[in-house]
């Protein structure tokens, strides 16, 4: 019986999860960066007017919109790489 309502709570937890999804538009990325990295990413962050917040010293919190995920994950990878992505437009 334990088992089954342990069951039924996570589903609800889920489901709850995915509707908070569908109705929230951003996504909520936490990056840890170097110094150099991390200004270049609040850099486009300001650019592409995403809200963020400094966490801690390397730790910086991203708020995207959903339709701009696939560019956080091009300017990763250009900020990583260390590639010139300061022409980079959403």
């Amino acid at each position: 019986m334990i088992k089954g309502k342990c069951i039924n709570q996570k589903m609800k937890m889920n489901l709850s999860l995915n509707n908070n999804w569908m109705k929230n538009d951003e996504v909520t990325v936490m990056l840890a960066l170097l110094d150099k990295d991390l200004q270049e990413m609040m850099l486009h962050c300001v650019k592409h007017k995403w809200r963020f917040e400094m966490i801690s010293s390397n730790n910086l919190q991203l708020y995207i919109p959903k339709d701009s995920l696939h560019l956080l994950f091009y300017l990763g990878h250009q900020v990583l790489s260390g590639g010139k992505s300061s022409d980079v437009e959403a």
